[in-house]
């Protein structure tokens, strides 16, 4: 490695949860490390300031008698400066661009060396194996270190380097929930086969478009955020117990889907074909002339109204509600076409036996 590199620590209090970072490692191709160069971007693997992004400012490939092993001595932030906007003042922008630095000594095999480069020239020779054995000389070359970075932020350049490394993403469109704990996916067949019906993905499409609608999706994912999700690692042993039953039953939903295909391949056309053809049924994409968009506002601030209030309880039960009355009529649309296919079929036997 090369002085400028940048690194990820990945163990301690700075890991956040416990094991994300080194299972998603575990699922990459390893890096081979070899000799270690100043500046180079690196991957922390453990101890105190674990998944923080580090740069390299010393390497020592041979090791020393304090450190009898292959060890970088390495520079990062602990503190990370705070969001500014225009209209803060130059006081409030200066005291938002702090940051507060962090000195280390490194062994090899807890670097994970990244493709990303950090030129820092007021880093060399600021630090060294000396700095560590006094108090003084160490805060003094933090000084020089946070001196160092701050001007790198203020300057506009390497922003990626000044922002935390974020967790596992959320799981994506389709999923079941976010990944557990053991990096496991849990993935519906039985959502993306209801999703994929252009009806359905329409009227959600709609759904979301609408301003209450979109504010109640938005509290939910924030209650999300706060309340569950933090509660996730702690239930993904009782789910390991009812993942299989899970699993079972939602490809027994996507069987279902899948006869009512072969058996009523309207389902799967466009919703302006579906409107075209059928007029009297009762599925909110159609109903009243087909205009969907109409009939899912109307529908929503309806229910919005007989709750009676306002904010994120008031949005929260009328999309629900809502979501009950438009399945309802999704289910009488089913029922109707299924009867006159039934009419049908008796016609076509007594024509035939007649």
């Amino acid at each position: 490695m090369k002085v400028g590199r940048v690194a990820i620590i990945t163990r301690g209090r700075y890991a956040g949860k416990k094991g994300d970072v080194l299972d998603e490692l575990r699922k990459r191709d390893r890096f081979g490390i070899g000799s270690i160069g100043l500046n180079e971007k690196d991957v922390l693997t453990r101890d105190l300031f674990a998944k923080s992004q580090v740069v390299i400012v010393q390497p020592n490939d041979t090791g020393s008698k304090a450190h009898p092993f292959p060890y970088a001595i390495v520079a990062g932030i602990e503190r990370y400066p705070l969001k500014v906007t225009r209209r803060m003042g130059k006081k409030m922008v200066e005291k938002r661009s702090r940051i507060k630095p962090f000195i280390k000594v490194v062994n090899y095999n807890h670097l994970m060396p990244t493709r990303y480069t950090l030129e820092l020239e007021g880093l060399k020779g600021a630090v060294s194996q000396e700095t560590f054995k006094e108090v003084s000389t160490r805060e003094d070359a933090k000084k020089t270190v946070k001196k160092a970075l701050e001007d790198r932020y203020t300057s506009g350049k390497n922003r990626w380097f000044f922002t935390p490394l974020q967790s596992m993403p959320h799981a994506q469109n389709g999923t079941m929930g976010e990944p557990s704990v053991n990096g496991e996916k849990v993935h519906s067949h039985f959502l993306d086969h209801l999703t994929s019906y252009p009806v359905v993905s329409d009227s959600i499409t709609v759904l979301k478009s609408n301003k209450y609608a979109a504010k109640s999706l938005e509290y939910a994912d924030q209650g999300y955020v706060r309340i569950a999700k933090p509660l996730l690692p702690y239930l993904s042993k009782p789910y390991g117990y009812v993942a299989p039953y899970v699993a079972q039953v939602d490809n027994l939903g996507d069987q279902g889907l899948t006869k009512l295909d072969s058996s009523f391949p309207i389902i799967k056309e466009d919703t302006d074909k579906i409107k075209g053809t059928i007029y009297d049924t009762a599925f909110f994409p159609v109903r009243l002339a087909g205009d969907v968009k109409s009939h899912v506002f109307e529908t929503f601030g309806s229910e919005y109204k007989k709750c009676g209030g306002d904010g994120m309880v008031a949005g929260s039960k009328a999309a629900i509600s809502t979501s009950l009355i438009l399945s309802q009529e999704s289910l009488a649309y089913i029922s109707s076409f299924l009867q006159k296919k039934k009419t049908q079929a008796k016609e076509a036997v007594n024509d035939k036996t007649n």
